[in-house]
């Protein structure tokens, strides 16, 4: 992974306890998109079917659910001038609330009865 990617994700993971993006540091900002940007590319090629949605949620879910609250403020630090950016990311990330993988349901009995892993897509 890019090392600004990487970087986008950490200032996205920090939103959890600061409650807040630098809004004001263009170049900071810049990571950040970069790095929901990749996340989007990854979503996009999983809801088309090229990468197994299952296997994009095994190993990221947890990591979605942490860049959550950073997405939503990057959101709204957008809306302005793109109302609607990340649109596979915004359905990942709510994927992401509610799955469970393999290792979630060993370790939690009662997540087994709460949800089920997805379905693959259909083939195009």
């Amino acid at each position: 992974m890019r090392s600004d990617v990487h970087e986008g994700r950490a200032l996205l993971y920090e939103a959890n306890s600061t409650r807040v993006l630098p809004v004001d540091d263009k170049d900071l900002m810049g990571k950040v998109y970069r790095a929901l940007a990749t996340l989007n590319a990854a979503a996009s090629l999983a809801y088309r079917g090229a990468v197994p949605l299952a296997w994009i949620l095994d190993y990221w879910h947890h990591n979605l659910r942490e860049v959550q609250l950073g997405y939503e403020l990057a959101v709204q630090s957008r809306e302005s001038w793109r109302p609607m950016p990340w649109p596979d990311l915004t359905r990942l990330i709510t994927d992401a609330q509610s799955y469970r993988c393999p290792a979630c349901l060993s370790l939690s009995p009662q997540s087994a009865v709460e949800t089920e892993r997805p379905s693959m897509p259909p083939e195009p």
